[in-house]
């Protein structure tokens, strides 16, 4: 494979620029700032486009870094030849990607062809553009020998292999991300999150048991606290009745107080009747009779009457009874009026022992009702002291029992308060324990996942293994040409045999010194550039064993010294006897020595 023709129409500082090249060695010198960099970035973008024209930096941005300074439209041509064919690359590039232009045609028949893709770099080279830059294209100052997946791949691309490497490579970067992700020990791992997760269910699992023993607490509480409000529902019940017969007590009370006929009746039956009584109310009702002496007295008048008319009659001769002598007609007469004298005595004396009889009974009655009305009067005294005192009495046991009910519905509300707040707690530790099962059912949730991942974890870490083993056993199929091809290169460029060097298969490149390897890094920059391009040509040689390449150089000796120059000037001409090599340069003097 060779470039022959690259047609600039504008591209950075160039502008309708041509340039033809040849076989083998191609030494191109141009003074500083005459745009051989740009030559090579434009060779490089013909292949794979450009990169990063979505930056705002424009000296990384490559759209607007290599914009035209004279204006016009970016673009041109690259002509080149592959297993026997030849092909233009055309490409224009706009102010964005939809506004580019690229074809690629067959040379001879100027046809248009697909075959190549948008990056015919990496059909033709087998190469993607980390990777062409890292081998057959090397920008000044520019050094990066990490061996990528591309290279990999075409290192163990021998006996018909081909891109299988990448796919290992790949392989392995896809298993180490799953890896890292299940991670057990870093803490973005699922299965360092799934144990953490499980040990935190455990952790409140553990709590289980302590809630279990406060909800049994709770509710021997709530039954001993129903016990206590039942008993003291009773206690108030019974309170309020003595409360209710205190108060009738009262109302009693309160009517005998008042002097109702109750009152009256028990104050009678304080006082017994005695027996002069009985007398006394015998004679006066023989006195209240209608006037038994007023009746006597009228009878002995009455005879008192009769007996002078008949003492007239006889003196004065008139006869009222023929036989009837006069004499003894007088005789009756002062017989009868003797009769009525001696009866009106004895009926005046009756009457006045009566009379006498009654006054002293009255007097008696009298003394008796005064008596009585003083024993009455201390009765009703004593009486209304003691219902007072019963009053009191019965104010006080009220008054206590009403106490005592308040005091009893205060603790009866104490116990509600109490229950009300261990129900609560109660529903609360229920809920908890609910959720314990949750965390049970989470915990055979997580095993089974970590299980799995687990599982799946072990098959990455064997998969990895034999992956990196295979990897290894393909590395070391050309790891020992490599280096032998590196050494061979080193040594015709400095005449030293290159024995303290070795390269891992990352494309490390150590140097023994005083027994220890060193890394290449700390070498001077001139070895650094040397080692850079010698590790270059060694990758070549050993991916690109049949269709040879071109090698594009952008002034990769700038820090060697005249004798290491001229000793690598002889060794880029013997290289191109294998491949084109298209060199850009600033010291044309020098070569020409």
């Amino acid at each position: 494979m060779r470039i022959n023709k690259i047609e600039i129409d504008n591209f950075g500082k160039l502008s309708n620029y041509i340039y033809v090249f040849q076989s083998g060695l191609n030494l191109i010198e141009t003074p500083n700032g005459s745009g051989k960099s740009t030559t090579v970035a434009f060779i490089l973008a013909m292949f794979y486009g450009l990169e990063s024209t979505g930056r705002k930096d424009s000296i990384r941005n490559e759209r607007s870094r290599y914009k035209p300074w004279q204006g016009g439209r970016m673009g041109g041509s690259l002509t080149f030849e592959c297993e026997g064919r030849e092909y233009v690359i055309t490409r224009y590039w706009g102010e964005k990607p939809s506004m580019d232009h690229m074809e690629v045609r067959n040379a001879v028949t100027n046809v248009v062809t697909d075959i190549l893709g948008d990056r015919p770099g990496e059909v033709v080279f087998g190469l993607d553009r980390e990777s062409f830059m890292r081998t057959c294209l090397r920008r000044q100052s520019e050094m990066n020998l990490t061996m990528t997946d591309g290279i990999s791949s075409r290192l163990g691309g021998t006996d018909g292999i081909g891109f299988d490497m990448e796919g290992y490579d790949n392989a392995i970067e896809v298993i180490k991300d799953n890896l890292n992700h299940l991670s057990p020990s870093r803490k973005t791992g699922a299965i360092r999150r799934t144990r953490d997760e499980i040990a935190g269910l455990k952790s409140e699992l553990g709590a289980e048991k302590r809630v279990r023993a406060s909800l049994e607490e709770c509710r021997t509480m709530l039954r001993r606290l129903a016990e206590e409000k039942s008993d003291k529902e009773e206690e108030i019940a019974e309170l309020g009745r003595f409360d209710r017969e205190a108060d009738g007590e009262s109302d009693e009370n309160r009517k005998r107080y008042d002097g109702g006929e109750s009152g009256d009746e028990d104050l009678r039956g304080e006082y017994p009747k005695r027996d002069e009584e009985d007398e006394y109310d015998s004679i006066l009702w023989e006195a209240g009779r209608p006037r038994v002496w007023e009746r006597g007295l009228r009878f002995v008048l009455f005879l008192m009457v009769v007996a002078v008319i008949i003492f007239v009659m006889a003196a004065t001769g008139i006869v009222i009874i023929p036989s009837l002598e006069k004499e003894m007609a007088v005789g009756l007469a002062g017989l009868l009026s003797a009769f009525i004298v001696l009866d009106s005595v004895v009926l005046y004396k009756g009457y006045r022992r009566r009379r006498r009889k009654i006054e002293r009974l009255r007097a008696e009655e009298a003394d008796s009702r005064k008596i009585k009305s003083l024993r009455t009067e201390e009765a009703d005294s004593r009486r209304i002291e003691r219902l007072r005192t019963e009053e009191a009495d019965s104010r006080k046991r009220r008054t206590d029992l009403r106490g005592e009910i308040t005091f009893a519905i205060g603790e009866l509300n104490d116990i509600m308060s109490k229950i009300k707040r261990l129900e609560k707690q109660q529903d609360s530790l229920v809920a908890e324990l609910k959720k314990f099962e949750g965390y049970k059912a989470d915990i055979e949730e997580c095993s089974a996942r970590l299980n799995e991942q687990e599982k799946l974890y072990k098959a990455y870490v064997n998969a990895d293994r034999y992956l990196r083993k295979a990897r290894s056993d393909i590395s070391e199929g050309f790891m020992e040409p490599l280096l032998n091809s590196f050494r061979q290169y080193y040594s015709e460029a400095t005449g030293e045999d290159g024995n303290d060097y070795r390269i891992d298969e990352n494309g490390k490149i150590t140097r023994i010194e005083y027994g220890i390897q060193r890394d290449g890094e700390l070498l001077s920059q001139g070895n650094r550039d040397l080692n850079d391009l010698m590790l270059r040509l060694a990758y070549v040689d050993i991916i690109f064993s049949d269709n040879k390449p071109v090698l594009i150089f952008d002034d990769p000796f700038v820090n060697l010294d005249d004798d290491r120059l001229h000793a690598n000037l002889d060794l880029m001409r013997r290289v191109s006897e294998k491949y084109q090599v298209i060199y850009f340069t600033c010291r044309r003097n020098d070569y020409g020595r």
